[in-house]
């Protein structure tokens, strides 16, 4: 499947959605670093790159209402995203 929209929406939950920017700066050269070496060395390999929230614990001393998500359920979707891969 190569729709990402699809995939979330079938397989994935509901508080998750798409960005097609994978940031600026170290996040953005891993991946395309990575992206790079796959299609040079012609390797039929997958590769996702997934911005995960902050944890609770990590939000205590941000602005109010900073994103977060508990790890037992980033746990789950990142383990239900592998088994569809």
């Amino acid at each position: 499947m190569d729709n990402t929209e699809e995939f979330i929406n079938l397989y994935l939950d509901d508080k998750l959605k798409v960005s097609y920017n994978c940031g600026t700066f170290i996040c953005n050269e891993i991946y395309y670093s990575a992206l790079d070496y796959i299609y040079t060395n012609k390797s039929n390999t997958k590769c996702a790159f997934i911005h995960l929230p902050y944890i609770y614990e990590q939000t205590i001393n941000k602005k109010l209402n900073t994103p977060f998500m508990e790890l037992s359920e980033m746990k789950k979707i990142i383990y239900k995203l592998i088994e569809k891969i």
